[in-house]
């Protein structure tokens, strides 16, 4: 759920930090979400439930816009099903502790600032070396498919002429 919400009236996008654990996101910068259910109709109601179990918003409080592309992650053989959403105001963040380290609420107009994205060499779950795009973040790097649905938002925002 890529979750975008005003803080002291500055649009903001949620992302949280992974917590350390023997996995291929283990620390890593992402979005909140995770792996369908029984219990989960859609994708949607996947990305509603784990946002709820993640940070602790609750999804009737989440204006869904619509989706972003989905992205197929190799390391850990899933595809992913982004979905944009909007709340009308900064929630209480209730992050859990197994699952999430940290939350960040970053202006989304860091993401529109020149030369945000940058490229360096990157070790991949697959133990392969690549170059790689990523937003460095307050010192940490936020690449792979959050990176890509990110861009893929400030893409469709510039389109429709949003201001942020």
């Amino acid at each position: 759920m890529s979750l975008i919400y005003p803080v002291n009236d500055i649009p903001h996008l949620l992302v949280i930090e992974r917590t350390s654990y023997d996995g291929v996101h283990s620390g890593q910068l992402a979005f909140p979400g995770g792996k369908m259910e029984q219990s989960d109709k859609t994708f949607l109601d996947t990305a509603l439930r784990e946002t709820q179990e993640e940070v602790g918003i609750h999804p009737q409080d989440i204006q869904i816009i619509g989706p972003l592309t989905e992205v197929y992650v190799l390391a850990s053989n899933f595809m992913v099903h982004p979905y944009v959403g909007v709340l009308q105001q900064a929630p209480l963040l209730l992050p859990d502790s197994k699952e999430v380290a940290n939350t960040l609420e970053i202006p989304l107009s860091t993401f529109f600032v020149p030369d945000i994205l940058k490229v360096k060499p990157m070790k991949s779950a697959m133990g392969m070396t690549l170059m790689a795009p990523y937003y460095d973040i307050e010192g940490r790097t936020l690449w792979g498919a959050t990176a890509m649905m990110i861009s893929e938002l400030c893409t469709v925002i510039r389109q429709r002429n949003v201001i942020v």
